[in-house]
C-alpha cells in the first residue's frame, strides 16, 4: 500500500537513533593511559603495548600497539 510504513523499518529507524547517540558519546578513559603525558615506546596501554610512532598531526600522535592473549595476536593503531 502506499505510502504505508513498513513495521521492520520503524524498529530498524529506532535502533538508527539509539546507535547514532551511542557513537555521539565520547568513550570511557582507557585504564592506565594519562593523555597529558608523552607515551613511551614499549609502555603498556591498557591490554596494549606500544610498539612504534606511526605519525602525528593536528588531533595527536598515533602509535603502532599490539595485544598478545594466550590464543591471538592483534594489532591497532592508537591514538593519543
Amino acid at each position: 500500500m502506499p505510502g504505508a510504513v513498513d513495521p521492520a523499518m520503524t524498529v530498524a529507524m529506532a535502533d538508527d537513533g539509539a546507535e547514532l547517540t551511542a557513537l555521539s558519546q565520547r568513550p570511557p578513559p582507557i585504564a592506565g593511559f594519562d593523555a597529558s603525558a608523552e607515551p613511551a615506546i614499549g609502555s603498556q596501554v591498557g591490554p596494549w603495548v606500544l610498539r612504534r610512532l606511526l605519525g602525528h598531526g593536528g588531533m595527536g600522535d598515533v602509535y603502532l600497539a599490539e595485544r598478545t592473549e594466550q590464543d591471538f595476536q592483534q594489532r591497532a593503531a592508537l591514538s593519543s
